[in-house]
Order: C-alpha cells, then sequence, then structure tokens
C-alpha cells in the first residue's frame, strides 16, 4: 500500500505500517570480492523514474518497478550527445530511444541539439527527416543553422522566401557531397537571388560536372534571374547528367 505526503519532490510509499521515502530505497550492499579489505561502496539511489506508479481500485497509490531496458533508453536518452555512433543499432531501438530523446526535449536544446540529430542521422539517414519546409521562416533558419546542416538525407527543401541572398551559407551545404546525392526538389524562391547568386549555386556542375546530382525541380520564382544565366544553368544541368 502507498501514499502520497504534500511534497512536490518527495514520494513516501507504506510497507509493513511505516512509512519510507523512495528515494531511500537503496540496492544491497555487493559482497566483498576479497575478505582482506572490506570497502564500503556508496549506495546507489532508485529515481523515481525508475518506478510506474499507478492507482488501485480502491484509489491507493501503487507502484512496480521500469525493466532494465526501459531505464537504460531513459539514460542512453539524457545523454546521446556523449554518443559517439548508433551505426548497426536494430532500428526498433532507434525509434524508441529517438522518441525518449524527443520526449527529454534534448533537441531543442542548443548545446546537445545537433550532436543528438548528427547521431541519428548518422545512422539512420532518411528515417529521420526526408522533408523539410522553413518557407517564410528566415528567423528559424538563421537560428538553426547548425541542425539543419546535420540533415544529410533531405529529399525536399523548402527555402523560399528566406531572404537567402546571393551569398548564403546555406548555399555550401547545399553543393555539398553530403546533401547533393539526396535532394531531388529545392525550393529558393523569392530570396532576391541574382544571377551572381545562381552562378555560384551552379558552379560546382558547371565545373566540375557534380553537385544536385538527383535535382529534379529547382524553384527560381520571384528572383531578379535573368533568362540568359537560367538557360546556361539547365545547359549546365544536362552537362552534367550526360
Amino acid at each position: 500500500m502507498c501514499s502520497l505526503v504534500p511534497d512536490n519532490s518527495t514520494l513516501y510509499i507504506r510497507e509493513g505500517g511505516q512509512l519510507r521515502r523512495v528515494n531511500d530505497i537503496v540496492l544491497a550492499e555487493p559482497k566483498p570480492v576479497s575478505s582482506c579489505r572490506r570497502t564500503k561502496p556508496l549506495p546507489m539511489l532508485l529515481k523515481k523514474e525508475h518506478f510506474i506508479f499507478t492507482y488501485n481500485a480502491k484509489g491507493n497509490l501503487q507502484y512496480s518497478p521500469r525493466s532494465l531496458f526501459d531505464i537504460s533508453i531513459q539514460f542512453i536518452a539524457e545523454n546521446i550527445h556523449h554518443v559517439d555512433s548508433l551505426l548497426d543499432f536494430p532500428e526498433q531501438i532507434g525509434v524508441k530511444l529517438f522518441a525518449a530523446t524527443e520526449e527529454k526535449c534534448v533537441f531543442s536544446n542548443q548545446e546537445t541539439g545537433p550532436k543528438a540529430l548528427q547521431v541519428f542521422n548518422d545512422a539512420y539517414g532518411d528515417m529521420v527527416l526526408t522533408s523539410l519546409c522553413l518557407r517564410n521562416r528566415f528567423p528559424l533558419l538563421s537560428e538553426r543553422m547548425c541542425e539543419i546542416k546535420t540533415f544529410h538525407s533531405l529529399k525536399s527543401l523548402d527555402l523560399f522566401g528566406c531572404r537567402l541572398g546571393d551569398s548564403h551559407e546555406i548555399f555550401l551545404h547545399l553543393t555539398s557531397s553530403s546533401l547533393t546525392g539526396s535532394l531531388v526538389e529545392l525550393f529558393i524562391g523569392g530570396n532576391c537571388l541574382s544571377d551572381i547568386g545562381l552562378q555560384r549555386l551552379t558552379a560546382p556542375i558547371r565545373m566540375f560536372k557534380k553537385g544536385l546530382d538527383n535535382l529534379q525541380l529547382l524553384d527560381l520564382s520571384d528572383n531578379p534571374i535573368s533568362e540568359r544565366v537560367i538557360s546556361l544553368a539547365q545547359y549546365s544541368r544536362k552537362q552534367c547528367m550526360t
């Protein structure tokens, strides 16, 4: 039988007619390996997150311990930014781990978010994100550039109206080898992009015959670009594909 006392941070359970704090429950002390020297280990306190609390038919609070697997998932999610790689981890575990990481708001943390996203993207690629729409959301683009650069499996990217101009740093990412192999649709209309900006974007195609290899749709609407430069970009694209 369990009961709660008016305390926002402490949970009490009733066992054998006595109240005990959950945080005071400690694991049994292991037996010493050698009798030559006996050292007393520090107690390992169990956390509230290690228990599942429910109410029975009589309205009394009861608890049961979580599985070791669930406790491990929660621990890794909290410390995902310290994980080197999740490569070769089963996808089923990756899904549970991603959900737990999102629940703990790790991705929204500016210090841990980019590294956490990088770990998942490197291991699971397009299972994480294939389409990203930032249409007319230029402040978000500026604030989250580090996170955006971690997505290497995007198939569709909408940057319409994001005030890119001719020399935004996102162009280097768009033409990098980490993204060009996956991107199929790119929307960069309404960005004050001129002939100079489009020439920079298509320079890898014209000079090295690579970059945006699989691009099938390119939206350049509402940009002050001449037809001559657009025709040159189209010709360079055709030459790259042949």
